[in-house]
């Protein structure tokens, strides 16, 4: 006993002592078993109450979806799992995947077991093939919504929006007033205003947001109504967040109706024009009147229904009916009541008597066109007064009661200068004169040169005076380097003119019959243009052009 006590004991004393770490190792491999043999459990139960087992347990039939009752029962086929000696498995192969038909699987196609619980292929089991399937209907769904997504986000990047965002817009329009505005640049595709609410008082102004049904539209509209009126409001567009287009828009401009082509149906004078573009129009091509005494009377009366407004022009109707005079006013199919009409609109529009635009316009939409006559077409009256019965105290004098603003020289400085443009003649002292006062209303530089060009290129002027305004027409190019406001103009305006005058000057030309006097005139015309090449007024090429146009070299290379 003693021997066994001290083997025991020595024995014990041999023995080797854990430690802490060892002793956590042990618990924590004991637990992971203990784990892993409760999930085991758990996971044969759940095996079980879906598939059954072989041996103790029951096998759990299950009904094909080819039967009647498959509507209510669950269409798995049974699986054979080993009770013990060994982890819980299947048996056999799984088999082919169930079809799923409706809400049911179709299992008619797949191998059944024979009675020694195995089958000839691979079998698995429906739960997992029915698992498989909503995984896989979730992936793709993940999937589409993602490259919905990232095809909103690369619509967004590569910027094929057709979505305009306007902000701060009149909150009086309406709709249909942005389709209207918008229709023009392309069919809509849709509005929508956002008003702003009682709860939000920081926003007071609606926006809106208008859709096209093409990009290229919508960049066209961008581009022409970003910082444009809308109502007294300035348009702020940009491109908004991408939209469903729909199959048809939801506005169209309705497209204008064409004017017929036979004159006898078409407003005033207007006439069918085909353009080189092929394009058509109706235009009404203004001249002044033949009558200097009807165009002196439509002057006045549009100088005074600006001043006194429409109620004038009612009184000189209803007075002046049975007046031959005034005939213009009434018969609308006249040159006449053209020129009235366009006379008083263009001065409305903010034109002078004097400088008008030329540009084709419409009066009021879908209209006709009108076409402004050209400055030089107003005749200079060469039998007007030779006298100066105004002088310049009488023209400031005028400028303080008129309050005549800067750039025009006014009815009393108007009618000065045409009296000096009569009295020009070869000798120097009246072309001084007239050049002198050209120089001191340099400002109002339009006008002094379409008195001047009217009077050079008239059809009543005398070669002789033609000749005589020409030099006035140098010498006050050569003076316009001088310190004067405005005065270095007077080269722009007159290059822009000196083509028309030098061809009207090739006709002067062409129609003296006397030699002598025919080769004294080319002699002036020649010295001038050598005094501007020698001046350097104008580049030599543009002298040479001139030259040219003179005599007639130009029109026979272009007709050659």
């Amino acid at each position: 006993m003693a021997s066994h006590r001290h083997d025991r004991s020595f024995a014990g004393r041999d023995a080797p002592r854990k430690t802490i770490h060892h002793r956590q190792n042990e618990e924590s491999r004991i637990k992971e078993q203990q784990e892993r043999e409760d999930t085991s459990r758990v996971y044969e139960s759940f095996v079980a109450s879906f598939e059954g087992n072989h041996g103790d347990y029951d096998t759990v039939g299950f009904v094909k979806s080819s039967t009647p009752q498959s509507a209510t029962h669950s269409t798995f086929q049974p699986m054979a799992f080993v009770k013990a000696g060994g982890e819980a498995g299947p048996v056999s192969a799984p088999p082919l995947p169930a079809k799923r038909t409706g809400d049911h699987f179709d299992l008619s196609n797949e191998p059944t077991l024979d009675n020694s619980g195995s089958s000839k292929g691979k079998k698995v089991r429906q739960m997992d093939a029915f698992l498989e399937e909503l995984k896989s209907k979730q992936e793709n769904r993940s999937k589409g919504l993602k490259s919905t997504q990232d095809g909103d986000r690369s619509q967004q990047d590569e910027g094929i929006s057709t979505n305009l965002f306007l902000s701060d817009i009149d909150p009086s329009i309406t709709e249909l007033k942005l389709c209207q505005c918008f229709g023009v640049f392309g069919p809509i595709a849709s509005v929508k205003i956002m008003r702003s609410r009682p709860e939000d008082p920081e926003r007071k102004r609606p926006c809106g947001f208008v859709s096209f049904m093409t990009r290229a539209d919508a960049e066209t509209a961008l581009e022409k109504m970003n910082g444009e009126l809308l109502d007294d409001y300035v348009v702020r567009a940009e491109w908004g967040k991408p939209v469903r287009i729909p199959a048809t828009p939801c506005y169209t401009l309705p497209a204008p109706a064409q004017p017929p082509k036979d004159s006898r149906y078409l407003p005033f004078t207007a006439k069918w024009v085909e353009h080189d573009t092929g394009n058509g129009r109706p235009e009404v091509h203004i001249s002044f009147p033949n009558n200097a005494q009807i165009t002196c009377i439509i002057h006045r009366l549009v100088e005074r229904i600006v001043r006194y407004g429409p109620k004038f022009e009612a009184a000189i109707i209803q007075r002046e009916h049975q007046n031959p005079l005034f005939r213009f006013v009434f018969d609308q199919r006249s040159n006449d009541h053209v020129y009235y009409r366009w006379r008083l609109y263009s001065i409305l529009q903010g034109d002078t008597p004097f400088v008008w635009r030329t540009e084709p316009f419409q009066m009021y939409d879908d209209g006709v066109w009108w076409v402004p006559p050209t400055s030089v077409s107003i005749p200079f009256d060469e039998e007007g007064p030779m006298d100066l019965p105004w002088d310049s105290d009488d023209e400031a004098r005028e400028r303080i009661q008129q309050s005549l603003p800067k750039g025009q020289l006014g009815k009393v400085g108007k009618q000065r200068y045409e009296v000096m443009l009569r009295q020009v003649t070869l000798q120097r002292g009246t072309i001084a004169r007239a050049m002198a006062f050209a120089i001191d209303h340099a400002d109002a530089y339009d006008e002094v040169i379409n008195i001047t060009v009217k009077a050079l290129v008239g059809t009543n002027a005398t070669v002789t005076a033609t000749i005589a305004r020409l030099f006035l027409v140098s010498d006050i190019l050569h003076n316009s380097g001088v310190h004067v406001t405005n005065a270095w103009r007077y080269r722009d305006g007159f290059a822009q003119r000196l083509p028309d005058i030098f061809v009207h000057l090739c006709h002067v030309y062409g129609s003296i019959s006397a030699r002598l006097k025919a080769e004294q005139f080319r002699r002036h015309v020649m010295t001038i243009l050598g005094a501007w090449e020698l001046w350097l007024i104008f580049p030599k090429h543009e002298v040479e052009h001139l030259m040219n146009l003179f005599t007639n070299k130009g029109a026979k290379m272009e007709s050659g």
